[in-house]
């Protein structure tokens, strides 16, 4: 699955998307983080506990992979960026979620 959204990628797209797409990714990373911790409101976790919560949510590249290349083979016009934003979140959140899960278990988590 990797392998063909990679072979179906534009790198000229990737330069053209490039910051704005990161922005984007990251933007509605801290919305999500920020959606889990408010539905925790209720639980029975610990601040600390609801951000770790908030951290392991981050997306971990297996969605995107599997529906990234779905706008693209369907002919949407703007297909290709789509797909090229898809393939950044992969870049960016699985690598991202892990350090942070691996760094953060400690202080976070009883």
């Amino acid at each position: 699955m990797f392998v063909l959204i990679g072979a179906a990628l534009d790198l000229s797209n990737v330069l053209e998307v490039g910051v704005n797409g990161l922005l984007l990714i990251l933007g509605l990373l801290i919305f999500r983080i920020l959606g889990v911790l408010i539905a925790n409101l209720s639980s029975d976790l610990n601040l600390k506990e609801r951000l770790f919560v908030g951290i392991s949510y981050i997306p971990k590249a297996t969605v995107q992979a599997s529906i990234a290349s779905i706008p693209l083979s369907l002919g949407i016009t703007n297909g290709n960026t789509m797909l090229t934003i898809g393939v950044l979140s992969i870049l960016v959140t699985a690598p991202l979620g892990a350090l942070l899960i691996k760094h953060t278990k400690k202080r976070l988590v009883l």
